[in-house]
Order: structure tokens, then sequence, then C-alpha cells
């Protein structure tokens, strides 16, 4: 890894690019890195997969880097970007309160903690393109922010998916962004006499920060041009996992180690399988939700567009009675029972009050909350949240404890 220094970074805030290039990597990006790592041979199944229609969600989570990305530039206060349209989505109140403020707000005192722990002002690029150049052709990407404060590079990441909070620790996009950076003449003289690199995801409400060194990023740079290097080659490795998810090859049609989940889960009889069987053929469960969600979507766009699929059709959702008029006319229509009886009311829900008490400096008193648990959900050993205790575990506790009662 390079790390020589090009031209003088100075302490600033803006960049000329504030919103990411649409143009994506089909050697190796910051969000398929994980991908070509584990599974070569996607990369070719890829050029071969069917362009599937951009979700709202991605359209949503697009147009919230570009408002976020001007307002760190710009220095801006959040609400003036409020109507703010991108990709065709605008930022409306909601979002800009779910997410936007609570996103700007981490960043805010990230950065301030950093500064304190520097004692060096914080230099933020926005939105830089950054690529390994001659090491690995082909392979660039898009960071969201670089930063330099003291000894400390950071490599930061925005995050607005309403899913499971992803974790900064070993993940590949960031280091992907780091290595790049470092690679990246423009950029390269952040790294210079680094001490560390932080990796940082901010995914409101939430934030996820790991720390990491120069040789682990080169260490990752090197497995990663071996991967593409793979890939390359005619019978690159294909293997199924959690990549699979995002993976535009996973259709039956493209990829065979999907076909080959298929056919085993509709061979196999479950009720004959011991436990580590059992856990296997879950994990196939997970890779075969989301091809089933992709196959059906492929159907549905090619209907859509007028391309007849045998054996199925589109018809109208269930219908919903909805009013014909505004709320005005309705009013005067039933008024004469009393307007209490048209409308209902009810106690805002906890994250609802919150919004409203803080416009008057006010907080929830603890005891005047609980947290319920909506019931159980089965995840992959691997996931850090602590497992809740089955029936025959639950018993022996409450055994144990009757024991020491005696």
């Amino acid at each position: 890894m390079t790390t020589k220094m090009t031209n003088k970074m100075t302490n600033k805030m803006t960049t000329n690019k504030p919103i990411a290039p649409e143009r994506h990597s089909t050697v190796a990006g910051g969000s398929t890195a994980a991908r070509v790592m584990a599974c070569p041979g996607s990369v070719e199944l890829c050029k071969q997969a069917p362009s599937m229609p951009t979700s709202g969600y991605a359209k949503e989570g697009s147009m919230m880097h570009a408002a976020i990305a001007v307002l760190v530039q710009d220095n801006l206060p959040p609400h003036e970007m409020l109507g703010f349209v991108h990709d065709g989505v605008e930022l409306d109140s909601g979002l800009l309160e779910e997410k936007l403020i609570p996103a700007l707000d981490a960043f805010d005192t990230y950065i301030n903690a950093l500064e304190d722990e520097t004692g060096s002002p914080a230099t933020i690029l926005v939105e830089q393109e950054v690529s390994f150049g001659r090491y690995i052709p082909g392979a660039f990407g898009s960071c969201d922010v670089l930063v330099r404060s003291g000894g400390r590079v950071v490599v930061l990441d925005w995050k607005f998916g309403r899913g499971v909070q992803v974790q900064a620790e070993e993940n590949a996009q960031l280091l992907f962004y780091a290595a790049a950076a470092a690679r990246t003449p423009a950029l390269s003289a952040l790294f210079d006499d680094a001490e560390d690199v932080d990796l940082v995801i901010i995914q409101p409400p939430g934030i996820s920060v790991w720390q990491t060194t120069l040789p682990r990023l080169s260490k990752f740079e090197h497995a990663l041009k071996d991967a593409v290097t793979k890939s390359q080659q005619p019978g690159a490795k294909i293997s199924a996992g959690d990549h699979c998810r995002w993976c535009p090859a996973k259709g039956a049609a493209v990829c065979p180690e999907m076909n080959g989940a298929l056919e085993r889960a509709v061979q196999t009889d479950l009720a004959k399988l011991d436990v580590t069987k059992l856990g296997k053929a879950c994990e196939q469960s997970y890779i075969l939700e989301h091809l089933i969600k992709d196959l059906r979507q492929m159907v549905q766009t090619a209907l859509e567009n007028g391309v007849a699929v045998p054996g199925w059709k589109l018809v109208d959702k269930r219908a919903t009675r909805k009013w014909a008029v505004d709320e005005a006319e309705i009013t005067a229509e039933f008024g004469g029972i009393g307007t209490d009886k048209l409308y209902k009311t009810e106690l805002l829900s906890p994250a609802q009050m919150e919004k409203v008490l803080k416009e008057y400096s006010l907080v929830i008193p603890a005891e005047l909350l609980k947290t319920v648990s909506s019931g159980h959900t089965l995840v992959p050993e691997s996931d850090k949240r602590p497992s809740v205790l089955g029936k025959i575990e639950l018993k022996g506790a409450l055994d144990k404890i009757k024991k020491r009662g005696d």
C-alpha cells in the first residue's frame, strides 16, 4: 500500500463533489467487495443477470445520502433541506426528524469527541471517489466521508436502512474505502504518518466504531486483489452465503448455486434431519427467502412491461374504501352527531412523545417507560444479540433457583 504524499491537505469543511457519482464498478466496489471475496464467480454471473428495477427503499437511501452530503459540505441547518428532491424522492419532515437529524447529531458528537481526543481540528472531505489504480484495475467506489484529525484517519459510511444495524468491525465495505483512499493520489496525503484508522458506520439511531491499522488495510487489499484475479479466471468459485442477499445473480436461472439450494430444499425431509443438518438447512432458507422474493419481482416486472410469463398474470390488490372528498365535506355531512364522534384520538407513542417534548427541553422519566418484546425471532448464531432461554433451559434455571431457596 502506498501512502506517498502527493499534495497537502488543508482543514476545510467542503468539497466540490457533494453527491456521489452514479457509476459503479463491475470489478469490485465498496458494496460488492464482501461478495467478490466470498464468491469470485459471482462477478461474471452478475454480468449475465437481468437488470432489476430500483426499489423505493434504495431510492430513499440514495436521496438521504445526497441530502446529508450537501448538509455536511455546506454546514447547513438540517431544516433547510426540507423538500430536497433526489432521484424522484423528496425529503419530508418524517425522514428529516427520524433519520437525517439523528445522523447529523451522531456525526457532530463523534467529530467533537475525536478532536478532543487528538487535540487537532478535523479535515473533513465528503463524497470522494476512491480507487486502487493499477493495483486492482477497475476497482473503485465512492466514500461518504473521510476525516483526518491528528494521527487518526476516519472512514465513515452513512446507513439509512430500516433493518438490522450494520457493524463497523471487519466491515469489507469500509475496509475497501479506506484501502482505496490510501491509493488514490488526491487523497493519499490523508494517510501520511497516520497511527490509526477508525471505521465508522452511522445508522440512526446507532453508531458503530472500529479502530484498525494500516497493516490491516494492506492485508485486506491483498486478499481483495487475489479474489478479483480469481474472478477473472474461467470456472471461478461460486459459493452461497450471506453475501447472496444483494447479489443480482441469485435468480435461479443465473446462479447454479441457487438452483442447487432450491432443489435441496424441495427434496429434503426436515423431519429426518438431525439438529446439525437442520441448522444447515435453515442457513439455506435465509438465502431462499431472498431468492424467492427476487424471482417474484422479476416475473412481475416482466408482466408490467408487457412480457407474457406462462402461468402468471397481474391483478389488482385488495381494494380498500377511502374518502373521495376532503375532510371538511365529511364533517359538514355528519357534523350533526358531534365531531367528537367522527374523530379518534389516542396517546402518542414514547417515540412520538419524545419529539414533542424535545421542543420543551423535557425528557420522559424512566419510570414511565417499559421495554416489551413482541416475541422471538430466529437469527444465525453469529448475531450479537443475547439468546433467550428456551422452555427446557428456562425450567433448568428455575429449578436451580428453587434448590438454592430450599
